[in-house]
């Protein structure tokens, strides 16, 4: 009788280390669980950019980030796109408003040329300019290569303005990119196209190189945090 009671007490002891065991090994089973749900988590808010599981998300997230926007912007601007940035005097995401006809511009001196004003009602200005201002530019009409229409959104790139108050798109056509219909992706190469007037030599094309390379989806977040980083890292 003594000898069963000590077979049952081991028994029991068995059985708890047994149940302790199994609920660590439950445990960490679901705290593994969790961290790939939040690994998950963290890739989807960044489309097309992921990270290896053991990194930390707040780290290797914000790094794969960073470098997913300088590379849409290098495929919507090119190689160069870091000179643009720091170049502009004023950027800003916005739709145009108004487009003028060409118009004679005067200095001091008398008639300069003939020019054209164009209108955009801003909706995020990166510098030089603020949100949710109603801005006008001038251009020389014979650097006119587009037809801008009343609706269209656009990031502008465009150069400080000059002593009489004209400006234009840095990098020519580079410097002007025409956004979809809801304002937050880089329109496709085909609705870039129709930006453009067929008035080209034969043989010369006006097209930006999103209209020749008709990239894959670019949101304008993207584009916009490489700007930014770019201005900030010269300004430092």
């Amino acid at each position: 009788m003594l000898a069963f009671r000590k077979f049952a007490s081991r028994s029991d002891a068995c059985r708890s280390a047994l149940c302790s065991a199994l609920r660590s090994a439950l445990c960490s089973a679901l705290c593994f669980i969790l961290f790939l749900c939040i690994a998950y988590a963290g890739t989807a808010q960044s489309p097309g950019i992921g990270f290896p599981i053991g990194f930390p998300v707040g780290t290797h997230g914000a790094a794969a980030s960073k470098d997913g926007d300088s590379a849409a912007a290098e495929r919507i601007f090119g190689p160069q796109w870091k000179e643009m940035a720091r170049r502009a005097g004023i950027i800003f995401i916005g739709t145009v408003t108004a487009n003028s006809q060409p118009r004679n511009a005067s200095d001091s001196f008398g008639p300069v040329s003939s020019a054209i004003e164009i209108s955009f009602s801003v909706e995020r200005g990166v510098t030089g300019v603020e949100s949710g201002q109603s801005l006008t530019i001038h251009e020389w009409a014979g650097a006119e290569r587009r037809v801008m229409r009343r609706g269209q959104h656009l990031l502008l790139l465009l150069y400080p303005p000059s002593r009489l108050g004209f400006t234009s798109p840095v990098g020519g056509a580079l410097g002007e990119v025409l956004l979809d219909a809801s304002g937050k992706n880089v329109a496709e190469g085909k609705a870039i196209a129709s930006l453009y007037t067929s008035a080209a030599p034969p043989g010369v094309s006006f097209l930006p190189s999103q209209a020749l390379t008709a990239p894959a989806l670019v949101q304008v977040n993207q584009l916009e945090r490489a700007i930014r980083a770019a201005r900030a890292s010269t300004e430092k």
